[in-house]
């Protein structure tokens, strides 16, 4: 019941165009950035700051995809582990002679898993526009129109509690173009966003000589791998140096039970007999 109130909550959110996803925070003089990693007042490399990345494929870890935008419709087709191909078609319902030019498909910031859609379009005279829409091709919140320059930054980064979105604008003050930079936030409670990378059903690891194998891809901040205990308290951590791979953990003085790891955004959980 609970878990139909949430979703019924996040669709009629979507629906009321007078509360809208994203509300903005603060416009900057510029093209402004954040720092994903944190570091210590020794300037030691501590961790990196959450983030989605609106650019991974929403599905599960290990396949393959690819979009591609042709007028107002995005092809997105995935490839599985054994190579099977399987392709959607989205088409949106974009401004007035605005055709589709880039689109990052996402599920994670819905309870329900269903998508949402971060689109960049431009029309004939090269201006473009920036909004959100669901999976019916429908406006979900218009963020720029008729900008000389806009597009979105293609990572949310957790602040504080809540998400941040950064979308760029530029326009034309003679031959130089000026640059500002809209900060977004999540109007969503940032754990409906976080359930989505833990509650998975727990992952029965292959050990071999006390250690288990954990893979991991799309590692390109290089996130360090965190393991916690089921009260969430870190007991152990590795650095990893590849973009993508498997770190090995030894596990011989871990408890029988189920522990959480954690790289960048990549959650999921493990079972120790």
């Amino acid at each position: 019941m609970k878990n139909l109130l949430i979703i019924s909550l996040f669709m009629n959110c979507l629906m009321a165009h007078s509360q809208e996803l994203f509300k903005l925070e603060k416009t900057l003089d510029g093209q402004f950035n954040l720092q994903s990693t944190q570091y210590d007042e020794n300037d030691v490399y501590v961790d990196q700051i959450p983030y989605v990345n609106l650019t991974a494929a929403p599905c599960d870890m290990g396949y393959l995809y690819c979009t591609t935008c042709s007028g107002k419709t995005l092809t997105y087709t995935f490839i599985s582990p054994e190579y099977e191909l399987s392709t959607k078609q989205y088409t949106f319902e974009l401004p007035s002679g605005y055709d589709l030019q880039t689109s990052y498909p996402t599920n994670k910031l819905t309870p329900d898993k269903s998508l949402l859609f971060f689109n960049t379009s431009r029309n004939s005279s090269g201006k473009q526009s920036c909004g959100i829409y669901d999976s019916k091709g429908k406006l979900v919140q218009l963020l720029v129109e008729g900008a000389y320059i806009a597009y979105m930054n293609s990572f949310l980064y957790r602040i504080n509690g809540a998400y941040k979105l950064l979308v760029y604008k530029g326009s034309l003050v003679g031959s130089t173009i000026k640059y500002t930079t809209d900060v977004y936030n999540f109007q969503l409670p940032t754990n409906q966003v976080q359930s989505l990378e833990v509650e998975r059903s727990p992952l029965r690891l292959k050990m071999r000589d006390h250690a288990i194998s954990i893979p991991y891809s799309n590692n390109i901040h290089k996130a360090p791998l965190l393991i916690m205990d089921s009260n969430g308290s870190v007991i152990d951590s590795q650095q990893l140096h590849e973009v993508d791979g498997t770190a090995v953990v030894n596990i011989s003085t871990y408890r029988p039970g189920i522990y959480l790891y954690k790289i960048g955004e990549q959650t999921n959980k493990f079972v120790v007999n």
